[in-house]
């Protein structure tokens, strides 16, 4: 996965995410490292929508999967 884009940020409503390459499960997961949700995609998305209004201010993170890395983005609601 690379060229992974994230906006807005900071988000109140949703979060756009997109890459280019093989994501299988996004993950979003708050400050302490508890995982508040997990999607799995299909390996052709390249891009998803995270409704993200009903989580409190503060700062959050995206973590994108594939079978063998992930990498994580910071995003503030």
């Amino acid at each position: 996965m690379q060229d992974i884009k994230l906006y807005p940020n900071p988000a109140s409503e949703f979060i756009n995410v997109s890459w280019s390459g093989e994501v299988s499960a996004i993950k979003v997961m708050d400050a302490s490292g508890r995982i508040l949700a997990q999607y799995n995609l299909q390996s052709s998305t390249e891009e998803f929508i995270i409704p993200v209004s009903s989580y409190e201010k503060g700062a959050y993170w995206l973590v994108l999967e594939n079978l063998n890395t992930f990498q994580v983005k910071p995003w503030i609601k």
